[in-house]
């Protein structure tokens, strides 16, 4: 049988590996550079409430829902302020894998996400 301070010992632990829900920003504002291979932007997240991707270079980028984007196909994202905005909380409840790609160059890609409560 465990005793108190066995219990509140597997509940730091449980805390410590699956944190509280909050709604909270994930990689606010973090650039990510994206060129001409495929480029992974977000992983799977059944908590995504909202996500932006933000084109914030001179040439135009194509998005991928899932693991490898392909040039000229997909979500288009055009150069110099270009965006898509998905999640839960959106017209779009897209939960999954997105990736990138440009013809050519380093793009600076802008994203946020943000976890639902």
């Amino acid at each position: 049988m465990l005793n108190r301070q066995d219990i509140d010992a597997l509940r730091a632990l449980l805390r410590e590996f699956y944190p509280a829900p909050s709604t909270n920003a994930v990689n606010s504002g973090a650039g990510i550079l994206v060129g001409a291979t495929s480029t992974f932007l977000f992983g799977y997240n059944p908590r995504r409430l909202v996500a932006t991707v933000v084109n914030a270079s001179a040439n135009d980028v194509f998005l991928s829902k899932g693991t490898v984007a392909i040039l000229n196909a997909g979500i288009f994202l055009r150069a110099d302020g270009g965006s898509y905005t998905f999640g839960k909380g959106t017209d779009d409840p897209y939960t999954g894998q997105v990736s990138a790609i440009a013809a050519a160059g380093s793009n600076l890609i802008v994203t946020t996400e943000v976890n639902e409560a």
